[in-house]
Parts: structure tokens; C-alpha cells; sequence
């Protein structure tokens, strides 16, 4: 599994658990995003090298990478915006969500994620 279809699978649990109203949903999606924003264990990596061996790592023996990605970064963006629309500011930011939901599903069909683009240019590998 790469980014692109994991930004799919992400953006449909967070459309489906918005739609149906499902907070346990939605909680089971930001735990996600706060384990792979903290660790940088990557359910995509982690599966690519259960599949292959462990040849795709890319990990230090001993614990997680020192780097800083933009990847890593848009989880916690991503953690950051969901927390603030759905529990900080509900009435105002009730959109939020939805527009992260539908910027997800979007970015996997084109390949194209416009916040890892706006983090690499703002220097992150």
C-alpha cells in the first residue's frame, strides 16, 4: 500500500464517520494520526515491508528516523485541523472536517496533495 491509496482509505473513514455521525469512527481515525504524527511508523511502510521483507524500511535499527518529513508533518497538521473543527470550534469550523475528507479522497485520485506540496517548499524532506 502507498501514501496515495492510504490518503484514500483516510479520507473515506473520515467521509463515512462524518457522514454516519459515528464519533468512535472519527476517535479511532485521530488515534491514528497521532500515532504515525509521533512515532513516523507509517501503516503504508510498515505493510510495503511485511510484504517485502523489511527491504523498504528506511528505519534505524533501535527506533524511529531523526528526519522530520512532510508526511509526518501533514499527519499532524491533519491531527491539529480535525481536533479544532470537530471539538475546539464545532459551530464555526463545522466544515473543516469535511473539506480535509474531501481533500483526501481528492489528492489520492490525483496524486497531487496540495499540503505535502506547501510543506516541501516550506523546506521539509
Amino acid at each position: 500500500m502507498n501514501e496515495r491509496a492510504f490518503r484514500l482509505v483516510q479520507g473515506s473513514w473520515l467521509l463515512a464517520g462524518l457522514y454516519f455521525n459515528e464519533p468512535l469512527v472519527i476517535q479511532g481515525l485521530l488515534l491514528l494520526l497521532a500515532f504515525e504524527g509521533a512515532t513516523n511508523w507509517r501503516i503504508p511502510t510498515l505493510i510495503s515491508n511485511l510484504r517485502h521483507g523489511g527491504a523498504a524500511c528506511g528505519y534505524r535499527h533501535g527506533g524511529a528516523p531523526a528526519r522530520f518529513e512532510a508526511e509526518r508533518a501533514l499527519r499532524l497538521v491533519m491531527l491539529t485541523l480535525l481536533v479544532l473543527g470537530l471539538y475546539l470550534l464545532p459551530q464555526l469550523l463545522w466544515w473543516l472536517p469535511w473539506l480535509i475528507g474531501i481533500a483526501l479522497v481528492s489528492a489520492s485520485l490525483s496524486g497531487i496533495c496540495l499540503m505535502v506540496t506547501v510543506l516541501r517548499l516550506a523546506g521539509l524532506p
